[in-house]
């Protein structure tokens, strides 16, 4: 981490006691402004699209993607990558075909392991477990029906890229309860509806991918 000077690192200590005044110190938040700083300070590296892999960010058109499958085609002797990427900002899909050798900006990834507190005023308010140091993203940083299945205490990986807050992975899967049972469709407790099997009854605890919202399975 960048090294802090100490008057300003004195003036938010003082901000942040009075912000946690009467507080329990599992629950105390000391917010800090995005974005925050990386490790190494690197922004983005030039790599040939063939040396791309999945999960990877790379800059396309202006916008910061993430790689979520690669495939590989020659054609007239020529090799191309086939890259299925999302927009994280717009989060929207699309596939794109690049030269092996065409040259694209690999962008510097850093991970934060963090803790889901709540969600207030379109904001989501997280932790970080060792230090209790807080920080708060826009809710625009997660898929809008990601929402329904953040319970406080998750663990959650906050993805910064170039040192901007740009992508918050949920676990793969939440556990949620059957309310209602309509033909082949279940409506949880979290208000959301899912296509189940007929053998799901109300009262079910079933698991769904936060990420599709499939069935995965019975509790």
């Amino acid at each position: 981490m960048r090294p802090v000077n100490s008057s300003s690192s004195a003036r938010s200590l003082q901000r942040s006691l009075s912000f946690n005044a009467g507080i329990p110190a599992a629950s105390r938040l000391w917010t800090r402004s995005s974005p925050l700083p990386s490790a190494m300070g690197l922004r983005f590296v030039s790599v040939q699209a063939a040396e791309l892999r999945k999960g990877e960010v790379f800059e396309f058109k202006g916008s910061k993607c993430t790689v979520i499958k690669l495939s590989n085609q020659i054609n007239n002797r020529k090799a191309f990558v086939i890259v299925e990427f999302r927009d994280l900002k717009s989060k929207s899909k699309r596939t794109e075909t690049f030269r092996a050798e065409e040259k694209l900006e690999k962008c510097f990834v850093e991970k934060k392991e963090l803790t889901y507190l709540y969600s207030d005023n379109k904001q989501l308010y997280l932790q970080d477990p060792s230090t209790f140091e807080g920080i708060e993203v826009p809710e625009s940083i997660i898929a809008e029906h990601q929402l329904a299945y953040l319970n406080e205490g998750d663990n959650v990986k906050l993805i910064l890229v170039n040192e901007e807050p740009l992508l918050l992975e949920l676990p793969a899967k939440a556990l949620c309860e059957v309310e209602r049972v309509d033909g082949k469709n279940a409506v949880l407790t979290n208000g959301r509806t899912i296509a189940v099997p007929s053998y799901v009854n109300v009262g079910t605890r079933v698991f769904v991918s936060t990420e599709t919202e499939e069935f995965l399975g019975r509790d």
